[in-house]
């Protein structure tokens, strides 16, 4: 088995005329693997329940003609602008309270059920046009799931469940053990005095 080169590409980051060129070149270099759409929500969902994935058909062909390999992503990462003025509820909350600026990769409430209910529809819309696509070989979901950490009531909520789940039951156990011990100090300073 030898080592697959793979590359990233954004085709919706270049002009469509400059894909071929850049596809044969790829392939001089021997990568084999190319992935992309990570970035691409805006591009493949322009308005709310508006799928355009024509743009994407045609930059996976242009590889699939080089006998290269694709690997597209979900573009949960870089939800459209459509979606921020929409919902604004699936920006992140800051800090100070105060909802973070937009206009860079990584700005969601991962915990907002907008946001994941926006995040399956796109993810649904992909997998079911390129399922059967034989130059499709994988779906990477995000791969930077960065330590920006929301603070917005949805986060703050959802962390004090968690700790709640799986402290409570510790947390009780140790305070059993803790009031034994008091008990049991407080028998011995008994006898001492």
């Amino acid at each position: 088995m030898s080592i697959q080169i793979g590359v990233d590409y954004y085709p919706e980051q270049w002009p469509e005329q400059m894909w071929e060129q850049d596809a044969d070149r790829m392939k001089e270099c021997g990568v084999k693997v190319v992935r992309m759409a990570e970035f691409a929500w805006s591009r493949m969902e322009p308005e709310e329940g508006t799928y355009d994935f024509e743009w994407l058909d045609r930059a996976v062909s242009v590889f699939a003609d080089r006998r290269m390999q694709v690997v597209l992503c979900t573009p949960t990462c870089t939800p459209p602008l459509w979606a921020f003025e929409k919902y604004p509820e699936i920006i992140q909350t800051g800090p100070d309270g105060q909802r973070i600026a937009i206009g860079i990769r990584g700005h969601r409430c991962m915990n907002s059920p907008v946001y994941r209910t926006l995040c399956e529809k796109i993810i649904r819309q992909l997998v079911s046009r390129y399922r059967d696509n034989p130059a499709v070989i994988a779906y990477q979901i995000d791969n930077e799931l960065e330590a920006n950490h929301c603070r917005c009531q949805v986060c703050q909520e959802s962390f004090q469940n968690w700790m709640r789940k799986k402290y409570s039951r510790k947390h009780r156990r140790n305070r059993k053990q803790q009031c034994g011990r008091q008990r049991r100090r407080r028998r011995r300073q008994r006898k001492i005095y």
